[in-house]
């Protein structure tokens, strides 16, 4: 990455299943260390934000710049496919005649690819290299489409309490009796869990609000390959620091 690109941070709404949020590295516009406009290098995995897309960030309580509005989306049509999982070298191949035929293609995971046609519409769709047998298409989203859904699906609220967690804390997990009862005690899972508490001032909190199956739930769905198979929550899994 050039020098000059920064990393931002976006945080995902409660409702979107999988990670709290990414991380993709950012150009600056018109920007100070407090924040600013910045332009996108990635694309994102779990939003429809691409590279060239314009966010506007400002610090955050853990001095990360949040994403807390989304100022101009790149023109043009996204496209998401299923297709088989396992299908590395037909996927591969598949996205390289998009490429050659001059759309832009991106494997967010296994199960799951886009094509982004730049500059076309809805109604004015360019021909494209047919996608292989078994691929389905389950996203057609223009650029009014792709804003409607960032707006839905990041949390542009600054985080005014810190989430990340630096200093020592007054919890053991291996001492804790509440985790032999769920059937959690092998040594590894406990280290994972003081781990994710340790960093994560949620998971503490979570923890010591008597919520251990959810700290539970919420290490299957990070360990789950593809979050797009996991079943939508009813309710947030974590407590938020402060909460408890």
């Amino acid at each position: 990455m050039e020098s000059n690109f920064v990393k931002i941070h976006v945080r995902f709404a409660d409702a979107i299943d999988g990670p709290a949020g990414e991380s993709p590295w950012a150009e600056p516009l018109n920007a100070t260390d407090a924040g600013g406009t910045y332009r996108l290098q990635n694309d994102l995995f779990f939003v429809p934000l691409r590279h060239g897309d314009v966010v506007r960030c400002a610090l955050d309580a853990d001095s990360l710049l949040q994403v807390v509005g989304v100022v101009e989306v790149v023109p043009g049509v996204l496209l998401g496919f299923e297709h088989p999982p396992d299908t590395h070298a037909v996927v591969e191949a598949a996205l390289e005649l998009q490429i050659a035929a001059g759309f832009e293609a991106t494997r967010n995971m296994d199960g799951f690819a886009e094509i982004f046609i730049p500059g076309a519409t809805l109604d004015a769709m360019p021909a494209m290299p047919a996608t292989p047998r078994g691929w389905e298409l389950v996203e057609r989203l223009d650029a009014a489409a792709r804003l409607e859904a960032a707006e839905r699906d990041i949390r542009f609220e600054v985080d005014a309490v810190p989430i990340f967690n630096e200093d020592p804390i007054d919890y053991w997990a291996a001492e804790d009796e509440a985790w032999a009862r769920l059937g959690a005690d092998d040594p590894a899972v406990l280290a994972a869990i003081q781990t994710l508490a340790s960093r994560d001032l949620r998971v503490l909190a979570t923890i010591r609000a008597g919520r251990h199956r959810d700290v539970l739930t919420y290490m299957e769905r990070l360990s789950t390959p593809d979050p797009r198979d996991l079943p939508l929550l009813d309710r947030p899994l974590l407590v938020e620091p402060g909460a408890e």
